[in-house]
């Protein structure tokens, strides 16, 4: 099964496995203090979502979740 391998800012290692249905990586530094997270996102995927920019989305995995601005930026690749 294809999985992706990262390390944490603890030093924690983790693996991820790409198949597990989840459709979206997430690339993000933490924020230093609690305040709302900046999640930008490609157009095709924020259609796809109907996520529009500006809006509030929920972000999560298996780990946790939290509420993000979201920025539609074509800059980025679909998918990421």
């Amino acid at each position: 099964m294809p999985t992706v391998r990262y390390i944490d800012p603890n030093g924690d290692h983790h693996e991820v496995d790409i198949e597990s249905g989840y459709t979206v990586n997430m690339i993000t530094a933490q924020p230093a203090a609690k305040q709302r997270e900046v999640v930008r996102i490609n157009s095709i995927d924020a259609n796809a979502r109907g996520i529009e920019s500006e809006g509030v989305m929920r972000v999560f995995n298996d780990r946790g979740s939290c509420l993000a601005a979201a920025v539609i930026d074509d800059n980025l690749r679909a998918s990421v």
